[in-house]
């Protein structure tokens, strides 16, 4: 290497030396007088991260004031739109990059951290208080901060009145400052509710969609009343929680009247939740925007909400009943017309069909495993259609008396068969359809004789089976 590139290298090293210690000393404004400088290597703060109820952060617009009442987890954040509930995973990270910062490197005696700095002011539950001036400015990965209060004892500062300087990662400065406490919000239109409510209410112009949760069964109660699915209710409850908040507005509302077109309401014991839908927040229709508990307005992306279903077939169980195997303890089949057809008990030694003089019989082992496969059905198969209205062909064949083991009646469904041919369990409101070929033997022979014949090649339905 010639001593002319030597040379130039050398005054390279020299200029940015010169300018990093201009850019870090600051060149006027707030200085931060004759207090000490934290050491390379040595923490900044002895802050502990359990113990801080309150951070707040300024910016030069205003404070955002993030904090928490004394032995609980919940952070909000006080912002001109309201009060918000903080992601504590976010809240969690930022008191921990504080309390590990570290001097990265000694700062120069009497550095200014410029009049633009960012102000963090942290504050622990037993009165521990710390302010830091944050340089606007940083250079090869390092900036200016001062410190006030809460030192450890013996060292500069520990008074209150002195401030200690540290150079430090600017990782840290950036995670506080850019976009600073505004973006630790959490999302979720849903975050600070209950995330198992007891009830839930969707109102459109398509209609009214009720479900309530009584200990751990869900039902839907509007527009009728039928047991729910749970999977589907959790399914439902994701994409609710899915609805996000895709701006806060902050700087303000719009103008125009907030119109509500569709509701969403959730209930606990804690209270209640309402997300009121309006129109559009952009040009793409893929935002609306939403008043929260009657309040506070935003918008959020509303795309989770296409798979939202304001049908009640959609969250209606495909099971024909939520009972359990072991509860179930007589059957009694009878046809359209009141008579009894079959009377199954359950007894110690298996099923037995009692006869109208009373008499009961002991079936083979064959047919005690088939009785048994119609409980099974009944409990465990879904529904390959759940309507509230009866399907095409519809036709009452019977009904099902399933008792309990004390020989008392506890649900009767209408049994019918229709088009496909399909075996159909009407109960309530509700039609459940499953094809006849996948009854089990004791249901497919009772219903079998009255259904259609798949259509024939003129497309019309056939008679019933003879």
């Amino acid at each position: 290497m010639s001593n002319r590139t030597v040379l130039a290298w050398l005054a390279v090293a020299i200029a940015l030396g010169f300018a990093a210690f201009f850019l870090l000393r600051g060149g006027g404004g707030s200085g931060a007088g004759e207090g000490g400088v934290v050491a390379s290597g040595e923490k900044v703060l002895a802050l502990e991260p359990a113990r801080v109820v309150r951070l707040g952060v300024n910016r030069g617009q205003g404070d955002e004031v993030v904090s928490r009442a004394a032995g609980t987890d919940d952070w909000t954040l006080a912002a001109p739109s309201g009060t918000w509930p903080v992601s504590s995973a976010r809240i969690s990270a930022a008191l921990r990059l504080l309390a590990d910062m570290r001097a990265v490197g000694e700062a120069e005696r009497g550095a200014s951290v410029g009049d633009d700095a960012t102000t963090v002011r942290v504050e622990q539950d037993d009165g521990t208080a710390y302010t830091l001036r944050m340089a606007k400015r940083t250079l090869a990965g390092a900036g200016l901060v001062s410190v006030e209060g809460g030192a450890p004892a013996g060292a500069p500062g520990a008074d209150g009145t002195g401030t200690r300087l540290a150079l430090v990662d600017d990782n840290v400065i950036r995670a506080l400052r850019e976009p600073g406490p505004g973006a630790w919000r959490a999302t979720s239109v849903l975050a600070g509710f209950d995330q198992n409510p007891s009830g839930i209410r969707l109102e459109s112009s398509a209609g009214v969609l009720a479900l309530r949760r009584v200990e751990n069964r869900w039902s839907v109660t509007e527009p009728m009343r039928a047991p729910a699915d749970p999977a589907k209710v959790a399914g439902l409850m994701k994409s609710l929680g899915e609805l996000a908040i895709a701006d806060f507005l902050d700087a303000g509302p719009p103008a125009a009247p907030f119109v509500p077109s569709a509701s969403i309401v959730l209930e606990s014991g804690s209270g209640k939740r309402t997300v009121e839908l309006g129109g559009p927040a952009d040009a793409s229709g893929k935002r609306l925007f939403a008043r929260l508990d009657g309040t506070r307005i935003v918008s959020v992306d509303a795309t989770s909400l296409t798979s939202v279903a304001m049908v009640p077939g959609a969250y209606i169980a495909g099971t024909a009943t939520a009972l359990a195997a072991p509860d179930v303890g007589t059957l009694v089949m009878s046809g359209s017309g009141g008579a009894v057809s079959r009377r199954l008990v359950r007894e110690v030694d298996g099923w037995t069909e009692v006869m109208a003089s009373g008499k009961g019989s002991l079936l083979s082992t064959e047919d005690r495993t088939g009785v048994n496969d119609a409980v099974r059905f009944l409990i465990e198969r879904p529904a390959t259609e759940v309507a509230i209205a009866a399907p095409k062909g519809y036709t009452p064949v019977g009904t099902l008396e399933i008792g309990g083991l004390d020989g008392g009646g506890i649900e009767t469904h209408e049994i019918g068969v229709a088009e496909g041919p399909m075996l159909v369990i009407h109960s309530g409101p509700v039609y459940r359809s499953y094809p006849l070929a996948a009854a089990p033997a004791v249901l497919r022979s009772w219903a079998e004789p009255s259904a259609p014949k798949p259509a024939g090649a003129g497309g019309k339905p056939g008679e019933p089976m003879k």
